[in-house]
């Protein structure tokens, strides 16, 4: 794996946490496509919260 994913992967990680909605979707992008990452079909999903 790229080194470069694994960077993006620390930070959007962080900022996920955090609740940035765009690190979120960027996040769920790279679990999709297994950019630095397994790629996760599940862990890619939105969560629906009600």
């Amino acid at each position: 794996m790229p080194a470069a994913h694994t960077d993006e992967l620390a930070v959007v990680k962080q900022l996920a946490k955090k609740g940035d909605t765009k690190a979120q979707f960027v996040l769920g992008s790279m679990y999709r496509d297994g950019r630095g990452v397994a790629q996760n079909e599940i862990r890619s999903s939105p969560k629906e919260v009600y």
